[in-house]
């Protein structure tokens, strides 16, 4: 990340103490600094790494009353399940497991996992996982309650927290990603607002929320995933379902899909927060639709003709518009998915496997080509 810590603002400057949090301004500094100064001093001095395979960790001991920075030891482990034979040429599938259950306590205290991707409380989606480990025994009612998490978060917590709270730093953006990084001081602010907001039930804050205090707002859709659909009653019929969203709305400022850039058709689209009755399952998150929407049309690209990693799973429900700040209506956005999904996919795939040329599949990513299509299809004609 290379913006504010605060507000995400491009070109902050580091923390002249602990060289890792980033700051636009003295009054966002100033802002964080109630939480940044729990541990600005001991990242700067943090005791050197004991070896390779340690990585540096947060943990919020019950009985502290601030969080501290840990070495936690790691192993590589081998999947048995996806190993080769030794004369094909592949590599067995390797991973890394963290070794932190000395950190709390109990041999008979079960860790549980958590997966932060998201920031919601600073509007920003993480380009790393953060891991937040704790055992089943919070759910004892003479469990302490965490002092420490009380502390970071000025008790401004909407979960109850119990028991010593772990928290680790993944790679990059995959469910499991396979080996570990070292936690940042940033990743301290992303876990704090995310220990403060967890058990929050207001789940379309960024759609809903904040729209009354904006004058002028346009049209959009919103991209339902399975876990969505199945809690609206099972409406299916509701996969693409309208919504009014303000023009200053930061879907907006999301990286525009490929494919309907390519066919002068712009879309612009924002992964929503899952709702708390199906966000641990993953088969919720589903939104095939939504993937494919922002399949790589990039020639010079390595992944062209994938989705790249964060449209690749756990996508959940997104809220979709137009580049140009025109109405979308939920018929338009299901024509563009269908092109993406059932001419572009395997136009794609063919190319990928050598049954088609790459010359072939671009000259069919042309506006014309779309909106010929769009009106032979589905009679649709864009504006």
């Amino acid at each position: 990340m290379s913006g504010c810590t605060i507000c995400n603002e491009p070109n902050a400057q580091v923390c002249g103490g602990c060289q890792s949090s980033k700051y636009c301004s003295s009054e966002c500094q100033r802002v964080d600094w109630s939480v940044h100064k729990l541990l600005c001093r001991e990242y700067k001095s943090h005791t050197d790494r004991p070896g390779s395979t340690y990585k540096r960790a947060i943990v919020f001991y019950a009985d502290k009353q601030v969080p501290q920075l840990v070495w936690c030891p790691t192993k590589e482990q081998v999947d048995q399940a996806y190993s080769f034979e030794e004369d094909d040429g592949e590599e067995p599938l390797k991973w890394e497991l963290a070794l932190n259950g000395g950190f709390f306590g109990s041999k008979k205290n079960e860790l549980r996992c958590s997966i932060a991707q998201r920031n919601a409380l600073r509007d920003r989606i993480l380009d790393h996982n953060l891991e937040i480990w704790y055992g089943d025994n919070h759910l004892n009612d003479d469990t302490p309650t965490n002092q420490a998490i009380v502390a970071a978060t000025k008790g401004k917590m909407k979960h109850h927290w119990k028991g010593t709270v772990m928290v680790m730093r993944k790679r990059d953006l995959e469910q499991h990603p396979s080996f570990y990084g070292d936690i940042t001081m940033i990743d301290f602010r992303d876990v704090v607002d995310w220990l403060s907001d967890y058990g929050n039930q207001n789940y379309m804050t960024g759609v809903e929320k904040d729209t009354g205090k904006y004058s002028k707002k346009v049209k959009g859709v919103l991209l339902n995933c399975q876990g969505d659909l199945m809690l609206k009653s099972g409406q299916f019929s509701r996969c693409f379902e309208p919504i009014e969203v303000p023009t200053e709305h930061p879907v907006f400022s999301t990286p525009m899909a490929p494919i309907s850039k390519c066919v002068g058709h712009a879309l612009r689209a924002r992964k929503l927060l899952p709702n708390s009755s199906w966000k641990h399952d993953r088969a919720s998150y589903d939104n095939r639709k939504a993937t494919f929407l922002y399949l790589c049309a990039d020639e010079q690209d390595d992944v062209w003709g994938w989705a790249p990693p964060e449209w690749q799973s756990y996508v959940g429900s997104v809220l979709v518009v137009r580049d140009d700040k025109k109405d979308l209506t939920p018929e338009q956005l299901e024509v563009m998915c269908d092109f993406c999904d059932t001419k572009m996919a395997n136009m794609f795939e063919s190319a990928l496997e050598g049954g088609m040329s790459r010359q072939k599949v671009m000259a069919a990513l042309t506006k014309k080509s779309f909106e010929e299509w769009s009106i032979k299809k589905h009679q649709l004609r864009w504006p």
